[in-house]
């Protein structure tokens, strides 16, 4: 199974990140520019859609907190929306879940954004 990213912008700080497929090893170089460059913007509001990300190993990991970490030291937030059962399962086992924004839905996501 392959993987692709799809970018939406709300605004100018306001970013959607749709995941599809696999984030692994092979993958993630499709997805690191583009979140170190998003994450690191100022006041940045970023959702990772996760709906259709079917698998994510350590690699896909290692970006999701380095765009944690960015977003944190540039006074932005990171949002993920309707995480896949076996995707939870990897955030709740790597201990992710207890820092991570985590909402059932994108509609959820865009409301905090709103708020």
């Amino acid at each position: 199974m392959s993987f692709s990213v799809v970018h939406e912008s709300w605004g100018p700080s306001q970013h959607r990140l749709s995941l599809h497929g696999r984030l692994d090893t092979s993958t993630r170089p499709q997805l690191e520019p583009l979140v170190g460059e998003l994450a690191s913007q100022e006041n940045v509001f970023l959702v990772f859609d996760c709906e259709q990300l079917d698998y994510v190993a350590s690699a896909g990991l290692r970006v999701f907190f380095m765009a944690y970490k960015y977003a944190e030291q540039h006074g932005g937030r990171i949002v993920f929306s309707g995480l896949q059962p076996t995707v939870r399962v990897v955030f709740e086992v790597s201990g992710f879940l207890k820092f991570l924004e985590v909402v059932d839905s994108l509609a959820k996501a865009k409301a905090l954004a709103a708020a």
